[in-house]
């Protein structure tokens, strides 16, 4: 798919790398993942049904509520199998104009999320708690390498993201009073599921334009957390965090394609386009409210 952006992508003699002939299953690779994704829903659901046996005197539940602001953070996407050849990789195996092998990297930029979830401390110090959350779109900007680096070679799509968290929290010594609040610190990791959806993934050019389908995709996620937590009122706590998520895989999925040229001097060109992955990792800084119950 390299030389298809500068030159012919129809004759496969004009190509400026040589492909394989092999491809990566996908069948099975699909059923262990969703496997995985399935167990990772049933540890969730069964870790929340152990809060409800959890024995402790001074046990108590709490509902909380979470909006953050993720921050921009950069996401470099290749083939999965720059050789396959059907379908056909978007990339290929061969170096760009920037010198590396072909590939987009971008940004993808700053997002709002919300998350309600529904907890229970088990100790004085320690916190259990399931989490329900929503990323929405937010684009990705950046380029491709197929030409210099001086030329048009954009590349655009939103990105969303489901997630299901549980997560696990201990509450530090407090380390002050401000009048008669006190600030109560605390550190927490977690895991769980996530769904990535990425919209049409668009591929400016000088001279076409290639546009990639679509995608939904499932995998893990976990967490680290730090943050202090303020009591405002009689059960009711404000927590700020700062926190540390490795979404798993951003995917493009197989599919239909298509290459459009910008002068209609040529039909559009369906593409059967392999699958593309990018690594998804995000920092973000939340507020939270923490309503306690018994």
């Amino acid at each position: 798919m390299g030389s298809g952006v500068s030159i012919s992508i129809v004759d496969r003699s004009d190509w400026s790398f040589s492909l394989a002939s092999t491809t990566v299953p996908r069948k099975g690779a699909r059923g262990v993942r969703d496997r995985a994704c399935r167990f990772v829903l049933a540890v969730l659901l069964l870790a929340v049904a152990s809060l409800r046996v959890t024995a402790e005197v001074d046990s108590e539940w709490y509902v909380k509520v979470r909006f953050a602001t993720t921050l921009a953070s950069e996401v470099t996407f290749t083939d999965l199998n720059c050789s396959s050849e059907s379908p056909i990789a978007l990339y290929g195996c061969g170096i760009g104009g920037d010198g590396h092998p072909y590939r987009t990297v971008g940004n993808l930029a700053t997002a709002q999320s919300s998350q309600i979830g529904i907890g229970r401390s088990v100790t004085s110090r320690l916190r259990l708690e399931s989490l329900l959350g929503y990323q929405s779109p937010h684009l990705f900007r950046g380029d491709t390498n197929f030409l210099q680096p001086d030329e048009l070679q954009t590349v655009e799509a939103e990105v969303s993201t489901l997630v299901a968290l549980m997560s696990m929290y201990a509450d530090l010594p407090t380390i002050g009073v401000v009048g008669n609040v006190q600030v109560v610190p605390f550190v927490g990791i977690g895991f769980g599921a996530v769904r990535t959806k990425i919209g049409e993934t668009v591929m400016s050019f000088p001279n076409k334009v290639t546009t990639v389908r679509a995608n939904g995709y499932s995998d893990f996620v976990w967490l680290g957390t730090i943050g202090i937590a303020i009591e405002i009122a009689p059960r009711v706590k404000l927590d700020l965090d700062w926190r540390y998520l490795d979404k798993g895989d951003i995917r493009t999925g197989r599919g239909f394609g298509r290459v459009e040229w910008r002068d209609g001097s040529r039909p559009t060109l369906p593409l059967d386009i392999a699958p593309t992955r990018a690594a998804m990792k995000a920092r973000s800084l939340g507020l939270s409210i923490r309503f306690a119950f018994r």
